[in-house]
């Protein structure tokens, strides 16, 4: 994310906000594979304006990854306030397949999980913490298989939101998947 020593002014502030909705939705249809010039368009600003805010498309999806880690973040921090620990895994994982997965962006986000690759790396240290801890309580309960790691729920979500991508129906997948992570 941008450093900023001085507020923007507030009609710059407004931009940006436009750029961030419109590269929002542009994001979720289409992923990674958005254009700046698509972006600019859809926010009624002219691409220089987005470039001001934005100094290349690699600077934009930053953003837009790190947003999308904090919501799947938000989801796990209210998975883990479930009672019991399976019932927390099991609302992440149909929380987000459900509700996020069939998002072209959020897919994209997910998939840059290695270190190396991710757009974000902070947020999704703090998503693999948050599920560390669930997973965590799981293995205590005896619920969950003993080799599973937040890292490896958060890996087989995103290959969850492949299969998605390529047509495949997202509850009987969440069903398999959850069958897969139970203990015995």
């Amino acid at each position: 994310m941008q450093v900023r020593t001085r507020p923007l002014r507030a009609d710059a502030q407004r931009n940006r906000e436009r750029i961030l909705r419109a590269a929002h939705a542009a994001f979720a249809e289409e992923g990674s594979a958005i254009q700046i010039d698509s972006v600019a368009h859809r926010a009624g600003v002219g691409i220089g304006t987005v470039y001001r805010h934005f100094p290349d498309k690699e600077a934009l999806l930053v953003e837009l990854a790190a947003f999308r880690f904090l919501g799947c973040l938000q989801e796990a921090e209210l998975a883990a306030g479930e009672p019991d620990a399976w019932g927390a895994i099991e609302r992440f994982v149909r929380g987000v397949a459900h509700e996020r997965l069939l998002d072209a962006g959020l897919r994209d986000t997910l998939a840059t999980l290695s270190p190396g690759r991710c757009h974000a790396p902070a947020e999704r240290d703090k998503l693999v913490h948050c599920l560390d801890g669930i997973v965590a309580r799981a293995h205590v309960e005896g619920t969950v298989r003993r080799d599973l790691t937040g890292r490896d729920l958060l890996a087989l979500i995103s290959g969850l939101g492949t299969a998605i991508n390529q047509g495949a129906e997202p509850a009987m997948l969440t069903d398999v998947l959850l069958a897969g992570l139970r203990a015995g």
